[in-house]
């Protein structure tokens, strides 16, 4: 679950910048580890490549997940992948939604369900907040942040309703 609501704030991140490659990076008490635990790059046009790290640093050589947009819509497909290939079927729709932000979408065999499990909104100090649904209504208080900062942006987690004192996770824009 964890890794899914990373790969969702990789790939909303990356719809705000236009960087060829971002990683992140666990954080403990406030301070960022030096050796980061996902990567995500930009491999083809409208097509973004997860790679997860291990505990010091080293990049996968294959893929976890694919990400592919659709240019005219702006609805991304998040695909699983088993060495590299993506699966047929993808296990997440993102939609754009009419309030600036994002719906996500869970799949059953490649079809999103008819609500979404989370809704992204903005907030007017430029953080982006990230609010579960529960069958077709959405939480009052967010499960977590994205908040940007000089050099990227961090992840800051809430229970309830509060948020924590350090985030995360941070993200870094490599370039």
């Amino acid at each position: 679950m964890k890794t899914q609501i990373f790969t969702f704030c990789f790939l909303f991140i990356f719809s705000l910048i236009a960087a060829q490659t971002i990683q992140t990076f666990p954080t403990q008490n406030g301070v960022t580890s030096i050796f980061p635990n996902q990567s995500i790059k930009t491999v083809a046009p409208n097509t973004l490549n997860i790679y997860n790290h291990n505990s010091s640093g080293i990049q996968e050589i294959f893929p976890s997940q694919v990400i592919r947009t659709n240019p005219q819509s702006g609805v991304k497909q998040v695909y699983n992948t088993n060495n590299g290939i993506p699966e047929i079927a993808p296990v997440k729709v993102i939609k754009p939604n009419n309030l600036g932000g994002y719906d996500v979408f869970e799949t059953s065999n490649g079809i999103p369900n008819i609500s979404p499990s989370q809704t992204i909104k903005a907030s007017p100090n430029g953080t982006f907040k990230v609010h579960p649904n529960q069958n077709g209504i959405q939480s009052i208080n967010p499960s977590q942040a994205i908040k940007p900062t000089q050099h990227g942006f961090d992840i800051i987690q809430y229970k309830s309703g509060l948020p924590e004192l350090f985030p995360s996770k941070t993200i870094k824009i490599k370039d």
